[in-house]
This record gives structure tokens, sequence and C-alpha cells, in this order.
């Protein structure tokens, strides 16, 4: 019976609002635990109690009581929920309190907002009790539900038509389950958290004939740069973290509102140091503090004339169209982050979606790249870049941070792209069997970067097709891309400019091949993100195939492996590469899956350069030993110990320079990461 009084007395707190003044009951003291439920049921008249103004709360209650006492909560349940329409208060500018403040916890405990240690969110924000007074809740009436059915027989001889009580019960029950479940995609909460730290070191010293200037991680930056003496681990290390907070909020069925912001030194970390990511010398990566508002777009629908229904997409947009169209090379291959891992640019600008016969059609356009973590290096700032790269350091050729051989001599120029407009067309065609066929269109602005001598340039107008089929067991993909140059009204280049790629997939039970067949020619200069050898990103002026196989062993154990055989296309003239001229990658790997959530995983790649003219055969190697421990489906900590290996086989350096000393180098990275998804 006390169960039973205590419930009705909790339904009660949740349907009369907060009154301060002093209790009705002289034997029921204000701090007494139970003050406050007995005040609300007297305030409500749900208890009266006995003439002399006493409660008397150590007596028996008996079962005729509580009924009456269920029968008065019922009446006030009709008139406030059944008599009138059940509305959902306007919650649009509101969290849920739960959320935030949970949230604001996690921020504060991991001391967003530099060293103030202050949460990063305006407490103003939150949803209050006085917001959501008088909202009764499903499990509140689940409550009621079950006291009517164990009150059934004294509720009858009080004259309550109990069948019509659990009729109008059922109802409520289903509006407030409704309105719960509208209230919940108001505004959903999500996000990540991300700490890591990467050490940098190299064997030998200067002495040895192991360079001073350091040597080049697999993302083509120079690391431990400074003293020439051997660099250890902790010589050149370095802490970055990353806070992503993700908001989507519905306010209405039509409108739809994502945002991402991110706080850390990790898109600092990303977009400076000139091309250096060390911590030593005269050139060092940028650490600075920063709040980025990596994506924030409102997405609704309209009808316009021809058309018809039109989605429209407006503010800070992620974009990708295609790997050789508009796309972000992976920055960064020691550490994931859920931002620029996706290849997606933030662009400021519109996005419309409709249908037109049959055709999906998205048309675009924006200023590019308001958030700046691209390359950088003394040529290109940070950013989009047409057709930028880094690595590919070949003995007597230096391309790196280009877009190829544009120019003379091998000289090179590259556009900064600034803002971009098109957009694509997507049909499903049934022929023999089903193709899907995409089509893009898009011109790019900016500046290009001046080089003596080079071809630059202010304007790519990409035209880029893909079709995919499934044949014979097979995955079919083949995609084709033109970029042409101009500056000003002037073409600079409209021929050697297409790349092309034509792959098959096939899986079976354990067994994963993939093959193909790549040839991208040396002025191909679209802002995409298409292959990587080795060091080398977006390889251009190379021809040739690349494959990747995996199979299962065990349900613990994974074999892998890679290659790629390229030469060069011999059309670019002086400063390009020769058909005689190669490039050759292998990976091998293996993962072994230790325990349930933890797994080790150790490859080795190496890429081989052979130059017309020389009989040096440069190679570049990198080993890999890696650790993942899954602590939960949200937390993962992941740990890589690497080992950089390059020799010129000659006095022709890794960089193109003639310097002995940099003949060889030697190093590597230890890079750990603990990542938190919420």
């Amino acid at each position: 019976m006390k169960k039973a009084l205590l419930a009705t007395a909790a339904l009660a707190l949740t349907v009369a609002p907060v009154m301060a003044q002093d209790g009705p009951f002289k034997d029921v003291p204000n701090d007494h635990w139970a003050y406050q439920a007995i005040d609300k049921l007297a305030q409500l008249k749900i208890i009266l109690g006995d003439p002399d103004g006493l409660y008397k709360g150590k007596r028996t209650l008996t079962r005729y009581e509580m009924a009456v006492m269920l029968a008065r909560l019922l009446d006030i349940l009709d008139s406030r929920y059944v008599r009138q329409p059940l509305v959902l208060p306007d919650m649009s500018g509101f969290a849920t309190k739960a959320d935030l403040a949970t949230k604001a916890d996690k921020d504060h405990s991991h001391g967003v907002g530099g060293n103030t240690g202050r949460d990063t969110f305006d407490h103003s924000t939150l949803a209050t009790k006085s917001d959501i007074a008088g909202m009764v809740k499903k499990a509140d009436l689940d409550l009621i539900r079950k006291m009517v059915a164990e009150f059934q027989t004294e509720l009858t001889t009080l004259g309550v038509d109990v069948d019509a009580v659990k009729k109008r019960l059922k109802n409520l029950e289903d509006r407030v389950s409704n309105l719960e479940a509208e209230w919940k995609k108001r505004l959903k909460i999500g996000g990540g958290f991300n700490t890591y730290v990467r050490g940098n070191f190299r064997n030998g010293n200067a002495a040895a004939g192991i360079p001073v200037t350091g040597f080049r991680d697999k993302d083509g930056f120079t690391v431990t740069r400074g003293p020439g003496t051997s660099g250890r681990v902790l010589a050149d290390t370095r802490a970055l973290h990353d806070l992503d907070l993700n908001l989507k909020a519905t306010p209405n069925e039509n409108v739809t509102f994502e945002a991402n912001l991110t706080v850390g030194n990790y898109l600092p970390y990303l977009g400076g140091g000139m091309g250096v990511r060390s911590d030593r010398g005269a050139a060092r990566v940028n650490q600075d503090q920063a709040t980025t508002l990596w994506s924030a777009h409102m997405s609704t629908s309209t009808s316009l004339p021809i058309v018809g229904s039109t989605g429209v997409t407006v503010g800070r947009i992620p974009t990708m169209f295609g790997d050789y169209t508009f796309k972000t090379p992976d920055q960064d291959s020691y550490f994931t982050n859920q931002k620029t891992d996706m290849g997606t640019i933030p662009t400021d600008g519109l996005r419309s979606n409709f249908r037109l016969h049959g055709i999906n059609v998205t048309a675009q356009a924006g200023k590019v790249n308001p958030v700046s973590y691209g390359p950088a290096s003394a040529n290109l700032a940070p950013g989009v870049m047409a057709g930028a790269f880094r690595g590919g350091y070949v003995g007597g050729l230096n391309r790196a941070n280009t877009i190829g051989v544009f120019g003379q001599a091998g000289r090179v120029g590259a556009m900064s792209v600034n803002q971009f407009a098109g957009g694509s067309a997507n049909v499903n065609i049934n022929l023999l069997t089903k193709f899907n066929v995409n089509a893009t269109y898009l011109t790019f602005g900016g500046g290009s970067q001046a080089v003596a001598g080079a071809a630059n340039f202010d304007t790519v107008n990409v035209l880029a097709a893909d079709v995919s089929t499934r044949l014979l067991g097979l995955n079919l993909v083949g995609k084709y891309a033109k970029s042409d140059t101009r500056i000003g009204s002037k073409n600079v280049t409209t021929k050697n400019n297409e790349a092309m790629d034509i792959n098959a997939q096939v899986g079976k039970g354990n067994f994963m091949l993939t093959g193909g067949y790549r040839n991208v020619g040396p002025f191909f200069g679209a802002p995409g993100a298409w292959a990587r050898v080795g060091s080398f990103q977006n390889p251009t002026d190379i021809k040739g195939g690349y494959g990747k196989v995996s199979y299962n062993l065990s349900n613990r154990i994974e074999l892998m492996g890679s290659a790629q055989n390229y030469t060069g296309t011999g059309k670019a003239g002086l400063g390009g590469l020769a058909t005689t001229d190669k490039i050759e990658n292998l990976g091998l790997g293996l993962k072994l899956q230790v325990t349930g959530p933890s797994s080790l995983e150790v490859s080795t790649e190496s890429t081989d350069y052979t130059r017309t003219g020389t009989a040096a055969k440069p190679r570049e190697m990198f080993t890999n030993i890696g650790y993942r421990f899954d602590f939960n489906p949200a937390s993962t900590f992941r740990l890589l110990y690497q080992i950089a290996d390059y020799n010129g086989r000659s006095n022709v350096a890794f960089n193109g320079s003639a310097a002995a000393t940099e003949n060889v180098q030697k190093g590597g990275v230890v890079a750990g990461q603990f990542s938190v998804r919420f």
C-alpha cells in the first residue's frame, strides 16, 4: 500500500506546478523526505487529511482510501489531457537536460577551450523543469494503468466507469508515445573525442651518412629536423586532441539542420608546418588550439517549375563528387578522424537535388575550403589544390607537392582552389544487366602558385563519367575524367590531361580480389584523390595495373596483399616519365585477432623506382606493426610502430638532391590514438 501511495505521489508531481507555500499538515515537517510529495497531493486535493489538520502518516491506508485518491487523480488527468488537446511545448530551441548536462561534463573533464576547463555549452539552452512543466510521461501512464487494474473493484464501487478509463488511458498513452518520439528526434547529439600522440625518430647521425635534415614519412612530410645526432622517439614528440560535437535537429518534418563543431589542435597540425611535421628545427608544425565550424547546413524541400519537388541544402556542406573530380586525399595516414578521412571538403554554398525524367540530378556551387587543413609547402598554401600531392620523390625528379610536369624542365605549377560550380547526373540503365551511370561537370576557380618557368593557371574544368555494374559474379567499375586548365581566356592544357581507371572485384566466402588498370596523363590536374604509391599521393604521368587481395585463413587470421606496377606515359616531354621508367609497389600483411576485443596487424610495403639513364634503383620501404584494442563499441585504442627506410643506391638522394649524406634515410614513427564515440 505504501508503494502505491508513493506511485500516486510521483504521478501527482508530474501534473502539478511547483508552488511555494507552507505545508498543509502540522505533523509533516518540511524537512521530511516525503514532504514535497505529500504537499503536491494536498494541493491537488487528492489527499485531504483528518479534520484536525493532521496527516497521520503512520496510520495504515485502506484500499478504499487508495481507490478514492486514484479516482481523484483520474479526474485531474481527464481535465488536463483528455478534455483538451495534448500539445508538445515548443522545444525547438532546447536539447534535453540529460544529454547536454552529460556532454558538458565530458567536455569539462577533457579541458575543452584551452586551459580554462570551462564548458563549451551555453546552459541557457538547457530544457529546465519549467520548460516541460505539465508534461506527463508514458512511464507515468503505465503506472496509472496498473493501479487502475489493481483497484478496479473499489473504483467500480465509487461509480467510476473502469472500462472507459482504460480506453482513455490507452488513447492517452498512444498520444504521449508519439509526442515523446517527436521530442526525442528534435535534437540528436553525438560526436567523438580523439587524443593522439606521435613520436618521430631516425637512426644514426650525419657522420654515419644519415641525413641531418630528417626523413620523409608515409605522407611525404619532413620529420625529425634539427640536430645531426640520432633522433630518439621522445626527442620529437607531439600530443594532439580533437573533440567533435555533432548536432542534428528536426524543427519540423520538412527541415533538418546538421552541424559539426570541432575543438582542438589536430586541424592546425594538418595544415601547418609548411610541409614539415616536426617540432624540431626552424620550421615547426602548427599546434595552436582552434575552434572550427567544420560543417553547418540546413536541408529542406520545395517545389520548382519543370523539375517539381527539389531538395535544397544551404550552409557549410561537406562535399565530394568522385575520386577523379573533387575529393581530398587523406592528409594523415597515421591517425583516423571522422572528418578528414572521409574525403569530403567543407564548402560554403548551396546544393539542390531533383529528379528529371528518371535522372537524379545534383547541382552545387560554393566557396571551397573555408577550413584550411590541407597540404602546405613553400609554393603551395594550405587548402584544396588542383591535383596537388605529396611524396613521389624519384631520384633526379623532384615533383613533391605538385600536379605533375607543367612547364619546362620539370618545373611545375598548381592552383589553389577557391570556388567551384557544377553538378552531376545519375541514372540506372537496364540492358542485359543493370548499369549505374554517373556524369559530372565541375568548374574550379582559384589562384596559381607562381613558379618560374611553370605553366600556371586560374581555372580547371573537369568532365567525368563513371559506370558500374555487376556481371558474371564480378563488380565492374569504369572511371574517366578530363581536366582542362586555363588562365583567363587562354587554354593552358587540353591534351594529355585525361585519367582512366577500370577495375573488377570478385569475392566468394573468405576470399576477395580486386584488379584494375589506371592511366593518368602528365597534365591531369583535378582536385581529387585517386591513388597512393608509397608516399606518392595522386600520381600523374603513369599507366599500368594494380591489384589487392585478402583471404581469411580462419575467423582469427587474415592475409592481405597488394601490388601496383606503373610505367611512365612518355607524353610529358622534358622532365616527365619515359615509358621505360617504372614505379613498382608491393605490399604484404597479416592481421591476427588475438582476443575478441584486440587485434595485431603486421605489414610491409616497398616501392622501387627505375629511372632511365641511371643504374640506380631507389627503394622506399615502410614496415608497420599495429595493435588495436576495443574497450567497447564506442572506445578504441590504436598503437602503431613504423620503420621508414629509403636507399637511393647511388649518390642521387630521395628528394632529388645529389648530396651523398642524403642518399640513405632511415627513421620511423610511433603513433598512439585513443578514440571515444558518443
